[in-house]
């Protein structure tokens, strides 16, 4: 079940309506009614805010039984195997535009916590986040939840998310395809448009490896 649906079942169950989503959320009843017809949901910083009015969830919103935003991993990744059957334990963190260079502000907190992929278990700090935007279209598109394991220095060919800490405390993510680094730069990739430029370490402190992805609802 694709995100457009489990957030229709829970409007059905918390006797609303499209019209009461969209005026709470501010947007058109047009705009609510395309998350059911093509299966789609909100930019993920209204996620909080929707699940809170239907009396439910962002886990129960964006994951069930296929994996995280309702569809199965990317054909590009094995499906998650070993999935932990407690409490789901990795942190969803938000993302909305408006950083640097193209980049995502990332959330200071978590918005969800899910079931870790068995790559994951065990690895301290790891997380996940949405990509915004088309920059590594088609390997990664707007919406995708990709897999950050910050335990593992990424190498010259790995994807990796590039993390700006801002001095007023804020986050910023870029994703991108490390091409090759030394003590003042990353060089990096990107499809959409294709291109390769360097972007100085003084202002990007980190490269995480990306993992994978699951592909939005």
């Amino acid at each position: 079940m694709a995100i457009g649906k489990r957030i229709e079942n829970a409007m059905i169950r918390a006797g609303k309506k499209p019209v009461d989503i969209a005026r709470r959320l501010k947007i058109t009843e047009s705009a609510v009614s395309q998350w059911f017809a093509k299966d789609t949901g909100p930019k993920s910083v209204r996620l909080s805010e929707l699940a809170s009015f239907l009396g439910t969830t962002v886990d129960s919103l964006i994951t069930d039984h296929d994996g995280p935003l309702g569809g199965p991993p990317s054909a590009a990744m094995p499906p998650p195997m070993g999935l932990n059957a407690g409490r789901p334990d990795l942190a969803v963190y938000a993302s909305a535009a408006g950083g640097p260079e193209g980049a995502w502000v990332l959330s200071g907190d978590a918005i969800a916590w899910i079931h870790r992929d068995q790559r994951l278990v065990g690895v301290r700090d790891a997380f996940a986040c949405y990509v915004v935007g088309e920059s590594m279209f088609p390997a990664y598109e707007h919406g995708n939840l990709l897999l950050v394991n910050p335990a593992v220095p990424p190498n010259a060919g790995d994807d990796c998310l590039l993390i700006q800490e801002a001095a007023d405390g804020a986050r910023y993510a870029l994703i991108k395809r490390l091409v090759r680094f030394n003590s003042t730069s990353w060089t990096v990739k990107q499809w959409n448009p294709d291109k390769t430029f360097s972007l100085p370490r003084k202002d990007w402190q980190r490269a995480l490896l990306v993992i994978g992805k699951y592909n939005r609802g």
